[in-house]
């Protein structure tokens, strides 16, 4: 974090000033890439300069766009590469490669060169319109107990003084918008020298998929609109109904699911009442940071309506929620936390003004503040208070951000005959099913998929969406093999086991035997859990080389810089086990390495942090005590 700030703190001192113009001609010029390579991959880095305003490319000046060409895997890949699309708007490609770069999409090189580049203000392109400063204000914002309202106030006047600064350096904010993005999307395709190439395009992506397959058609050879957002929509007046559909849908399949309603019987009822204590008076939390220092943080009902919400995305937390939410209705720390930690993110990886002037120039033009107040009139009370103070907070910032309204056509649908594959998450809260089905009416060549299970993002989230995109790609014009989705389990909330009977367990293929719950299962070799779609899972297995050999399997599966040191020890069955814990916002890794006559031992339990403790205790520990290699 430090780290962090201060490169924020730099680039907040020295905002990039405009590039001018030497050759209109758009090339790819090499260079070195702006981040740390991962390892395997082949990856060619570099920029192209596109006109500032491709209305008037002869007044000189440009902008400098990074991008990234990671290489196929195939001696003979195929001539048309998929090109990567991020959200936002506002999203980096580049400033975070491994986060972008998701395991899923490493199944696209096996046949094709797979493209990322930072949209035109965002990331490693130039010029920047990064708000640094909102970074800053955010930790000041949340570290100081103030009304409800004044947080959103001073969100906008943070935001305003960027805009303020980005201005009196020279950048001219119109020209950040969906359109000039189409355009230097089509620029990168004729510097790279593709006649075509495949379009994917997730969430903001989507739409700016949707604009290119409007302006540019013929440099295209198929469309995944992954969390389709069509140009017709208006997200603030619509977000009223994304925002109540999302915790209806919530609290709904949970009273549907015996578990879920059995242990949290009241979930609803008391997550309003948490919200608005939280805005009468805000929730006082502490969270690490870097050495040692701690951070306060004040969480308001606002804060913990949005950041649930965000939390739906994730297919990995969504199933936790309801745990969350008892957790946070306990004051748990780590439940807190996670609220925390959402809150002084949301700047990391998207450049504000980029989002702003997109948004405001595109959203606005069709709606009125009165317009979009009324659409929340049928929300839950505390909902409502909410989706206020958002509604108003938009366009009043909107408008004091002075970007001129984007033509008409930007808000009217894409009608076109090109190859499309749309896929939704039955959970999205923000870019739900019925867009994606609004998006596909207006395709010819369309298929629309819904995934059971899923939120945001559902290449990224699964196989199965993943399987279906591959088998588009091979042949674009006929219809993908779908059977995958029959498969996929419910989503099913997680409801914690407090009591466990344990059953022998013989390990034939890792040569040891234990024991493991008895409701539970082998999923995939030496994993054992109650689902294939439960969170809490439980490695055991056996690595030949000792107990060094496991821990150097581990950090580079793991992708971690370093193993973390012991945490303690426990003897058992003639084995000394080393302990060591690893933990992200969400979830808990426990470790338990030991090594016997040169082989490594492995018992690990993946668990959501809110049932780690009974998990601990019931499965983890008695596990370490019966672990022995077999004879």
């Amino acid at each position: 974090m430090v780290k962090r700030l201060m490169y924020l703190l730099l680039l907040f001192l020295v905002i990039s000033l405009p590039v001018h113009a030497q050759d209109d001609t758009p090339s790819f010029e090499p260079g070195r890439c702006p981040f740390i390579l991962p390892t395997g991959l082949t990856i060619d880095c570099g920029t192209v300069r596109v006109p500032a305003d491709h209305r008037n490319p002869d007044n000189g000046e440009l902008v400098s766009l990074q991008v990234a060409i990671i290489h196929s895997r195939s001696e003979n890949p195929q001539p048309d590469p998929v090109v990567l699309l991020v959200g936002g708007p506002g999203g980096s490609a580049l400033e975070y490669p491994d986060n972008t770069f998701r395991p899923n999409y490493y199944a696209f090189l096996e046949n094709r060169d797979f493209i990322l580049f930072d949209q035109r203000g965002v990331g490693r392109s130039e010029p920047s319109l990064d708000c640094p400063n909102f970074l800053f204000a955010l930790y000041e914002i949340a570290g100081e107990q103030r009304p409800v309202e004044d947080y959103k106030q001073a969100e906008s006047q943070a935001l305003l003084t960027c805009r303020r600064q980005l201005v009196e350096n020279g950048a001219n904010l119109d020209l950040y918008n969906t359109t000039n993005n189409a355009a230097d999307l089509e620029a990168i395709r004729q510097a790279l020298g593709y006649e075509q190439w495949n379009l994917f395009g997730v969430s903001y992506g989507s739409k700016l998929a949707l604009t290119v397959m409007r302006d540019y058609p013929n440099g295209i050879r198929s469309v995944i609109l992954d969390s389709a957002y069509p140009l017709q929509v208006n997200l603030y007046l619509d977000f009223a109904s994304l925002l109540g559909n999302a915790y209806r849908q919530l609290f709904d399949t949970c009273v549907a699911q015996q578990g879920c309603q059995t242990v949290y019987p009241d979930l609803e009822t008391a997550f309003y009442e948490l919200v608005d204590q939280f805005n009468r008076e805000p929730a006082r939390t502490i969270i690490p940071m870097q050495q040692g220092a701690e951070f306060t943080v004040y969480i308001t009902g606002d804060m913990l309506v949005e950041g649930l919400f965000n939390l739906m995305y994730r297919k990995e937390v969504l199933p936790n929620i309801p745990q969350i939410i008892h957790a946070l209705l306990n004051r748990d720390a780590q439940a807190l936390s996670l609220i925390a930690q959402d809150y002084l993110d949301r700047p990391l990886g998207l450049s504000e003004a980029f989002y702003y002037s997109v948004q405001c120039a595109e959203e606005m033009q069709s709606a009125s503040l009165d317009e979009a107040l009324a659409t929340g009139a049928t929300l839950p009370q505390s909902l409502a208070g909410t989706f206020n103070r958002f509604t108003e907070d938009i366009f009043t910032l909107c408008a004091e951000w002075g970007v001129q309204p984007a033509p008409d056509r930007e808000n009217q649908a894409v009608v076109s005959n090109i190859p499309a594959l749309v896929l939704a998450g039955e959970f999205d809260p923000i870019t739900p099913p019925v867009w994606g089905q609004m998006v596909s009416d207006d395709l010819a060549n369309s298929h629309l998929y819904v995934f059971p299970g899923l939120g945001h993002g559902a290449v990224r989230s699964d196989t199965c969406p993943l399987q279906i995109a591959l088998s588009f790609l091979d042949d674009p014009t006929g219809e993908p093999d779908s059977s995958c989705i029959a498969t996929m389990p419910p989503m099913t909330f997680v409801v914690p086991e407090t009591s466990f009977t344990l059953i022998p367990l013989s390990s034939e293929a890792y040569k040891l035997t234990s024991v493991i719950p008895d409701t539970w299962s082998e999923i995939r070799p030496g994993i054992y859990a109650l689902s294939t779609a439960s969170s809490t899972v439980l490695f055991q297995q056996s690595i030949p080389g000792g107990a060094t050999a496991v821990r150097e399997l581990l950090q580079q599966q793991m992708r971690l810089p370093g193993f973390p040191a012991g945490d303690g020890e426990r003897a058992a069955n003639g084995l000394t086990w080393t302990f060591y814990t690893l933990n992200t916002d969400t979830m808990t890794a426990s470790l338990a390495i030991t090594e016997q006559d040169g082989t490594g031992y492995l018992v690990m339990l993946l668990s959501p942090n809110a049932v780690t403790e009974t998990y601990y205790n019931g499965v983890f520990l008695p596990v370490v005590d019966a672990l022995r290699p077999a004879e």
